[in-house]
Formats: C-alpha cells, sequence, structure tokens
C-alpha cells in the first residue's frame, strides 16, 4: 500500500473531534482512520463520523474501550457510544468476494491494502494511521489524492455498480453533499448499471434503506437531482419531479412540515404506481405516521390542487383541507403553481392559528354535551383560520356558544 506522506496533523485535528479520546485510547500501528473522516479532513470540512479499520480481531480491542457496545457479528463491525454521545466505528480489515451482482459479500479477514481496494470511491479510500512508528501517515490508492484534488468521484474497480449496486445511490448522495462529479469512466458504469437495470438485484429493503439517506442527508434538492441525473427514480418506478417543483413545495412547506415526507410524497406521487411506491418507503424506514400521511395525501392530491388553483376562501378551504397534511397541501400548491402557491403557503400560515377552546369549556359556559359542541368547534375553527375570530379565549368562546345555538 503506497504512503502517501504525513499528515500528522490531520491526526490532531480528528483527536480533537467528539469521540476523538476513543480514538486515542485506541491508537496503534494496525488501527487507521478510514474514509469520510481522511476525505473531509483533507478538504477542509468538518468529518460527520469517525470510522475506524483494525487490522486484528476486534475483540481484542472492545474490551479496553468505555462506553456502550453494539456488535455486528456477520461482518465483524462494531458501534461505541459514549457518555457524551459521540459515536466511532470500528471494522475489521478485509477483503469481499460476491458471489452473484447485488448479493451481501462474503468477507475474510485481511490487510489494509485490500481493505481500501475494496471501497466504493477513490477518494474514500483513504486511511490514516493512529499510532506506531507511522503514526499519521496517509495511505491510501494510488489515484486517491489526484481524484480528491479534481473533486472527482471514480469507483476503485470496473465492477463495482455490479458487485453492490446500491453505490449508484452513493454516487448520487456524494455528488450533492460534497458538490464532487463523477468522472467519464465512472459515470459511464453508472449509466450502464442503471440501463440493466441492477438495481433490480438488490433487495428492496436495502435500496430503500440508502434511499431514506439521500432523502434525509441534507439539501433535498440537490439529492433529487442527482438521482435523477443517473436515471434512479425511473429505475426505481418512482416519479421524477422537475427540481422547480420540489423547490416550490420546499418553498410552500416552510417549517410547516416534514421535508423528507414531501420529498418522498415527490417520489410516488406522479407514479403509475404510487401505492407500490408507497410500500418501498415503508421499508425505507419511514413511520407509519409518515406513511399515513402519504396516503392522506395522494388521497386528496387533486381535490387540493382544484381548490388552491381556484383560490378557494379560507374557512371552506380549511373545511375541505383540514385532514390533509401540511406536505401533503404543500405539494399540491406546487404542482398546481401560479397563485395556488402564494394561497396554499397563506393557507398553512393561517392554519396554525390557536383555537383556544374546548369541549369542556363549553360544557362549563352551560352547554349540554352531545354533537351540537363538535360541529361548534370546527365551525370555530374554520372561523379562526380565516381570520374572522381572533385568537383570544373570550372572544372564541362567545363565538362558539353562538355557533352552537345555530
Amino acid at each position: 500500500m503506497p504512503a502517501l506522506g504525513s499528515r500528522l496533523e490531520l491526526l490532531e485535528q480528528a483527536l480533537a473531534l467528539p469521540g476523538g479520546e476513543l480514538v486515542a485510547r485506541l491508537a496503534a500501528a494496525d488501527v487507521h482512520l478510514v474514509g469520510g473522516v481522511v476525505r473531509d479532513l483533507l478538504t477542509g470540512r468538518r468529518p460527520r463520523e469517525l470510522d475506524l479499520v483494525v487490522e486484528r480481531p476486534l475483540s481484542e480491542l472492545l474490551q479496553r474501550l468505555p462506553g456502550a457496545k453494539v456488535i455486528h457479528g456477520d461482518f465483524e463491525t462494531a458501534t461505541v457510544l459514549t457518555p457524551e454521545g459521540a459515536r466511532v466505528d470500528l471494522a475489521r480489515s478485509r477483503r469481499e468476494r460476491y458471489p452473484r451482482g447485488g448479493a451481501l459479500p462474503q468477507v475474510e479477514p485481511a490487510g489494509l491494502e485490500e481493505d481500501l481496494w475494496r471501497r466504493d470511491f477513490t477518494v474514500n479510500a483513504l486511511a490514516l494511521t493512529t499510532g506506531g512508528p507511522q503514526r499519521g501517515m496517509l495511505h491510501g490508492l494510488p489515484s486517491s489524492l489526484a481524484d480528491l484534488e479534481l473533486r472527482r468521484l471514480e469507483v476503485t474497480h470496473s465492477r463495482s455498480f455490479q458487485d453492490d449496486p446500491t453505490r449508484l445511490l452513493r454516487l448520487a448522495r456524494y455528488q450533492a453533499r460534497l458538490g464532487f462529479q463523477p468522472g467519464p469512466t465512472t459515470l459511464a458504469l453508472a449509466r450502464a448499471a442503471v440501463a440493466l437495470n441492477r438495481l433490480a438485484t438488490v433487495s428492496c429493503t436495502r435500496i430503500a434503506n440508502e434511499l431514506r439517506r439521500n432523502l434525509t442527508d441534507g439539501n433535498p434538492l440537490a439529492q433529487l437531482e442527482a438521482l435523477k441525473r443517473l436515471g434512479i427514480p425511473r429505475a426505481l418506478r418512482l416519479a421524477q419531479p422537475s427540481g422547480r417543483t420540489v423547490a416550490a413545495g420546499l418553498a410552500v412547506l416552510g417549517e410547516r412540515g416534514d421535508q423528507t415526507v414531501l420529498l418522498a410524497l415527490a417520489l410516488v406521487a406522479g407514479s403509475p404506481k404510487a401505492q407500490g411506491g408507497l410500500s418501498f418507503l415503508h421499508r425505507a424506514g419511514l413511520s407509519r405516521g409518515e406513511i399515513a400521511a402519504l396516503r392522506a395525501s395522494l388521497d386528496r392530491l387533486e381535490e387540493a390542487r382544484h381548490l388552491l388553483s381556484g383560490r378557494t376562501e379560507l374557512a371552506p378551504l380549511h373545511r375541505r383541507l383540514r385532514q390533509m397534511p401540511a406536505e401533503g397541501v404543500a405539494w399540491a400548491a406546487a404542482a398546481a403553481g401560479g397563485p395556488a402557491l402564494l394561497h396554499g403557503a397563506h393557507y398553512l400560515r393561517r392554519r396554525r392559528a390557536r383555537v383556544a377552546v374546548g369541549g369542556r369549556d363549553l360544557i362549563a359556559a352551560g352547554l349540554p354535551p352531545g354533537p351540537a359542541i363538535g360541529r361548534a368547534l370546527a365551525a370555530l375553527e374554520e372561523l379562526v383560520v380565516a381570520g374572522a375570530v381572533g385568537e383570544g379565549a373570550a372572544e372564541q368562546l362567545r363565538k362558539a356558544l353562538e355557533l352552537a345555538k345555530d
């Protein structure tokens, strides 16, 4: 494995990060910081996590570590959580063999060089030795530093996407997160893998887990655009929404909902197999509540588009859409475009208006229990959203009593 020179200053920066004290405790000639942490330190970015590769059995190290430990036996990996909440991931250095494309690899122990060659992209095939005579020494593939300098994503070998097609989603994720671009060879290999439907060789659960990481990685618009450029949504039988529409939906939603739910809705709303898309996203780890929000949105999208496009007044609009999630309203407004964008944003702002009275208040004021209470409160909510009744409790109570008598 070629040594790429001493980077002792990078090691010191890593040790100052949350979890760095654990790395210092483990420091040895056969323990190396690896992957994204080294890449990010070299490019001046703050690393998201600390990953270590160890050239011996992990059991020899784990017994020396404080904090909670989660052991993943199949691939001899482990996660250590410090009392302060920092996380350090460890893995035994290994080689991988794929019995078939898309299958989980068969692994066996190997040295650092083979471990770096098995990785996804050359800019992630970098390691920094933590101790011993080579403390602070940088290791990598022959082109790792050149590709990093050129902000270029290159696979480490030509079978990469065939062996593990989930790397296609990682390629999109790194494009969006780092601003790097695939090199010509890697781009050709990626497009060929998509065209040959290599993603179909991987379990839906693994693909869905990777997709969720894309949708929650930050800069959601860039993530969707990177996925679309590779043709991944189409290959997964999802919609390929326009970037302008997604940006508009995110703007309408603002801080009033969950961006991940809106992005998921964008991927299934225009798909001819929307219900199958929902099942796929459920496997991606969306909660039952998030899936319920998607279903409720899909059922009302056309109605919401019509109402928002027609600039329906707020009271009747709320009467029809009060049960529709904010993400569905935002996407309907974005899909409709034009005046519906402002109308949708205004409605979502007003929908947060506070109703200060409830059924107990009306009963305490002398109203007998019964369905009139529910009808009065629903009508009151519409008037509060419309701004026809203020948010003060006394004013709302008077109005609710009037409504209950009508």
